[in-house]
C-alpha cells in the first residue's frame, strides 16, 4: 500500500490525528498500561545501552 501523505486533506489528517490522540489517551489511563510500557521502554533502552 502506498499512502501519499501530501494527498490526505487537512480536515482528514486532523480528524485522523484526534482519534489517535483520544485512543492513546485512553490507553495510557489505565496503570497496567503505563506500566507494561516502562518495562518495555526499559528493556529497549537497555538493549541499546548494550550495543554501545
Amino acid at each position: 500500500m502506498d499512502i501519499q501523505v501530501d494527498k490526505i486533506p487537512a480536515t482528514e489528517a486532523k480528524l485522523l490525528a484526534m482519534a489517535l490522540l483520544d485512543g492513546a489517551l485512553k490507553f495510557y489511563e489505565d496503570p497496567k498500561n503505563v506500566q507494561a510500557f516502562n518495562e518495555w521502554l526499559r528493556q529497549k533502552n537497555s538493549k541499546q545501552s548494550a550495543l554501545i
